[in-house]
Parts: structure tokens; sequence; C-alpha cells
């Protein structure tokens, strides 16, 4: 990640958040908005890259879990 700027506090009262992310660079950026388009949250060049060995399924489960 090359920067991540907060913009605004994060809502308290349950609003509903989404991000948004785009091809940048080799990477990505992203922003988490609300349904108004209001920014909270932006990254900008964010990047990842393959993992030299699989990860053992037993470690995944949980973020698996959460996704599903």
């Amino acid at each position: 990640i090359d920067r991540v700027s907060a913009l605004a506090p994060m809502p308290e009262d349950g609003t509903r958040l989404f991000a948004v992310a785009v091809p940048s660079d080799g990477g990505f950026d992203a922003r988490i908005v609300d349904a108004t388009g209001k920014v909270y949250v932006e990254v900008q060049g964010y990047r990842t890259v393959e993992m030299p060995s699989p990860i053992d399924a037993g470690l995944l489960a949980p973020l698996t879990n959460a996704m599903a």
C-alpha cells in the first residue's frame, strides 16, 4: 500500500458502507464510501503477490467462512 488517508470519521449510526476499487498501475486504488458518495477512507497503490506455497486450508477456514 502506497498511502492510506482517513478523510472522515467512520459513521456510528449504522450507515452502510461500500468498498469501491479500481485497477491502477499494477495494483488497485480503493475508497470506502456511503450511499451518497461521501468518502471515508482512501487507499492508493494496493498490490499483492502470489504466496510461494499453498496456505493450509485450516488456516483459511475462518476467512472463507467470514466471506460466505
